[in-house]
């Protein structure tokens, strides 16, 4: 999505949301703060919250409801060899099923219960837990206890409320509504991971009548994501080749490298470094840190449990203290007052996790030599409403390598004074990409001097308003 112009806030919650003719007006709050933005459509992809955010921040009276149902799931350690999977059918006319899950271990689920907690609190319960050890030791030659599970986790089916009698009967097909009165608002009810794709486009589909700038032809259901633009069968490939390149990997540990990145693994700009000598910290079971910065610049990440629960799994290997040590010094307890008296050493030798903490009030403050001091890799990993703060003189500083590390969502947000501020040499190094998320307040504050010096390609990708703001001369 941001390699197409998405702009992503992680950790922000949306507090309001407010038709203002034909237009939204949407304020959110995060951690640099609370900021107000607009938008001609809202799609209210809120899951088990979507009905809150209809009722609580855009404040809509409505008779359509969701039904929180929740299924826990139990982890053991690998129950068979084989890498099939078990259907199982129970004395209550469900299915559970046991799948290989993370090399070393087996996955059982799934229960069905209405949830009537907050979906944050989503457990398994000992009785879930039970119940579905009773259900699979009907079946496997072993018997399980409470001690074989090592971990458990639940989630929360946001079910569209049809009145069903029970959880299991509760329909699972997602839902879309649209509310067209004004500036249109859509809201998802139900939707599960594996169908994403084509709810996306659906979604995209019942907007375009009242949204004339969604032009364009459908894409998302052949578009691969990141990493994964290769066929299942090139896969023992792919491995191959970042064992030959780092044959001092554990093949279980290049294994989950391969699965968790795909192609992305061989990048020499990538997730898993060249040489060991490149790896940074080790946190244990093949995790460095060069892995983890790259977490936290291109997938977000933001804390350990993101690392070792949502992005990867590896929280069933790491010790305790071994997921502390992820944890970095937060650079909030720094002021803005003090924060310029670093040197341009110690910004260059900021964790990536503590560039993303940096407050709008310390990006005010940089120097240009302490931008200067940025790499690549750190920049990137800047906050674009952190970007939006530095200064006309540190924008002018950017090296052409760093100009051209901006992702299109902080070329985006760049203001048209910063914009204008950019060095012909560093505008003509950036990508289409890169040009095609310019807006027209953007393009019209270009100099002469750096139209001139931008490629023919670079101004065919400007969007049709954008082109229209170049002045005459």
């Amino acid at each position: 999505a941001v390699q197409r112009g998405a702009v992503v806030l992680t950790r922000t919650r949306v507090t309001s949301a407010t038709r203002m003719g034909d237009l939204w007006e949407v304020v959110t709050e995060g951690p640099n703060g609370t900021h107000t933005h607009t938008a001609r459509a809202l799609v209210n992809a809120g899951g088990p919250w979507v009905e809150d955010v209809i009722r609580n921040v855009v404040r809509i009276n409505t008779t359509e409801g969701v039904r929180l149902v929740r299924g826990s799931h139990i982890v053991t350690r690998k129950l068979y060899d084989h890498d099939r999977c078990y259907f199982f059918q129970g004395t209550d006319g469900r299915i559970i099923f046991a799948i290989p899950y993370e090399q070393d271990f087996t996955l059982i689920g799934t229960t069905d219960q209405d949830h009537d907690g907050t979906p944050a609190e989503a457990r398994c319960s000992d009785a879930e837990r039970d119940y579905l050890l009773a259900f699979a030791n009907s079946y496997f030659a072993k018997a399980l206890t409470a001690k074989d599970v090592v971990w458990t986790y639940s989630g929360v089916r946001p079910l569209y409320n049809d009145g069903a009698s029970s959880a299991s009967a509760a329909t699972r097909d997602y839902v879309l509504t649209l509310d067209g009165q004004g500036a249109p608002l859509l809201s998802v009810f139900g939707g599960k991971i594996t169908t994403y794709r084509h709810l996306a486009a659906s979604a995209v589909d019942r907007l375009v009548p009242l949204v004339p700038a969604l032009t364009g032809r459908p894409w998302t259901h052949a578009a691969p994501l990141p990493g994964g633009d290769f066929p299942k069968e090139q896969r023992d490939s792919i491995t191959a080749r970042l064992r030959a390149r780092r044959p001092d990997l554990a093949a279980p540990v290049v294994a989950r490298l391969v699965r968790c990145h795909g192609t992305l693994a061989l990048a020499e700009e990538g997730p898993v470094a060249v040489s060991p000598a490149q790896d940074g910290e080790d946190f244990g079971h093949g995790l460095f840190a060069r892995e983890v910065d790259w977490m936290m610049a291109r997938e977000w990440a933001r804390t350990a449990a993101d690392v070792v629960w949502r992005r990867t799994k590896l929280g069933l290997r790491l010790t305790a203290d071994q997921i502390a040590a992820l944890d970095v010094e937060d650079l909030a307890v720094i002021d803005a007052g003090t924060f310029d008296g670093l040197t341009a050493a110690q910004i260059g030798g900021l964790t990536l996790a503590q560039v993303q903490g940096i407050t709008t009030d310390q990006a005010a403050v940089l120097t240009t030599a302490q931008v200067a001091a940025l790499s690549t890799l750190q920049l990137s990993a800047l906050e674009t409403v952190d970007l939006r703060e530095l200064s006309t003189a540190a924008i002018a500083a950017l090296s052409t390598a760093q100009a051209a590390a901006l992702n299109v969502g902080q070329v985006a947000a760049l203001t048209p004074t910063q914009i204008a501020a950019l060095e012909t040499a560093d505008l003509a190094a950036m990508s289409t990409a890169q040009f095609a998320a310019l807006g027209s307040d953007q393009v019209g504050a270009l100099r002469t001097a750096q139209v001139a010096a931008v490629r023919a390609a670079q101004l065919a990708a400007l969007g049709p308003d954008a082109l229209a703001a170049l002045s005459p001369g």
